[in-house]
Parts: C-alpha cells; sequence; structure tokens
C-alpha cells in the first residue's frame, strides 16, 4: 500500500506510513482500526484545555425594511447602541448581534423576535414620527446558534501574554497535525481561515 503523510485537522481515516489505518479522534488521540505498529498519542492538557476556550459564538442578524427613512433622517445618526435592549446595535448598515446563549437564540421564536425589532424601532424612532404598525413593510431574522469564531471581550477575558492566549496554545503544531479555521485566530473572518491555512502548510512544509 502506498504511504501518506498526516497535516491537516478534520480528516477522518487514512493511511499513516507503514502502521495501518487510523482515525482522528474528538479527544485528539489516534485509534488503530488496522495493521499494527501504531504509537497512542494525545494532546497536552494544556491544549485540550485551550481548544475548549473558544466556543462558537451565536449571531442573530435581522433587516427591517421600513416605509421610508425619515425618521432615521430625524434622528440625526446612523447607528444606535443599546446595550440593554435585545439588540444591542441599531443601524442601517449590517450589523451583527451575539445573544448570551445558543439555545436561547434557537428556541427563540419569530413572533418574539419580531416584537422585540417592534417595541425598539418604536422606542428609539417613535419620537421623530415613526409609527411600526404602518411604516414597517417586512422583517427577516437570520440566526445562526453555534456561528462565528470566538472573539475575546476585554470586559469578559483577561488579556494574555504574547503566545499564550487559548486560541494560540490551542493551535500549537502536534507532529503531523496542523489546526487551522478562523477559531484558531479568535477572528470569526475569511482573511483569519486563510491565514491560519498558509500558518498551518507552513508548518508542515517547512
Amino acid at each position: 500500500k502506498e504511504e501518506a503523510q498526516w497535516s491537516g485537522v478534520g480528516a477522518q481515516e487514512g493511511w499513516r506510513e507503514e502502521d495501518g489505518c487510523a482515525t482522528w479522534l474528538n479527544d485528539s488521540e489516534w485509534k488503530l482500526v488496522g495493521g499494527t505498529g501504531l504509537e497512542h498519542e494525545s494532546l497536552p492538557d494544556a491544549q485540550k484545555e485551550a481548544l475548549n476556550y473558544g466556543i462558537k459564538v451565536p449571531l442573530v442578524l435581522s433587516n427591517v425594511v421600513l416605509k421610508d427613512g425619515r425618521a432615521w433622517q430625524k434622528l440625526g445618526v446612523d447607528s444606535v447602541l443599546c446595550p440593554q435592549d435585545p439588540y444591542d446595535v441599531m443601524t442601517t448598515a449590517r450589523q451583527r448581534q451575539p445573544v448570551a446563549m445558543s439555545h436561547h437564540v434557537y428556541a427563540t421564536t419569530f413572533e418574539t423576535y419580531e416584537q422585540e425589532i417592534r417595541d425598539q424601532l418604536q422606542g428609539v424612532l417613535g419620537k421623530h414620527g415613526f409609527n411600526h404598525e404602518t411604516d414597517i413593510r417586512a422583517i427577516t431574522v437570520n440566526r445562526w446558534p453555534h456561528g462565528y469564531a470566538y472573539e475575546y471581550m476585554a470586559l469578559d477575558d483577561p488579556k494574555w501574554e504574547e503566545g499564550k492566549a487559548p486560541h494560540e496554545v490551542g493551535r500549537s503544531q502536534f507532529g503531523r497535525i496542523s489546526i487551522a479555521n478562523s477559531d484558531s485566530e479568535a477572528y470569526a473572518y475569511l482573511n483569519a481561515a486563510i491565514d491560519a491555512a498558509w500558518r498551518a502548510v507552513q508548518e508542515q512544509t517547512s
């Protein structure tokens, strides 16, 4: 049989050297499926703990089509911060809205989302002539209970030394295994995923 090198996270099974067929388990260990001589390996406990730190951040993005923008114009701003309301940012541009719990995002009904949107818009724009009963033409709600890579927040997370943050510890190279995704950069966007992929390739080829 041909030899193959392990060099990425997400591979489920394949050949490792001449040892046989192996599967990569969720607890970061090699399990021998066929053949003999495959040595059992495990990630260090500190790296496992670091990988578990970066939970996915839920996301709710709602778009509301209004009859016109007169109330927004009279308000005189492009965005409003509402930290105590269901949506902590209201804006004429697209913004993301994390909420506290993935389960809450998934379990909340559209009727609840709609009422929260109507109440919040009315509270912000009502004194400028806005009427939610006549001025809202359409509402769409997009929700991802397990949406974005976790990004550190100054109020909730400690400030780690360079190289000591959970995403940096968690992505440490482990033999022929390199971890590459937006989670490994603690930044939930395409450029982060590309940077992580480049880093992983360099780890395995240099």
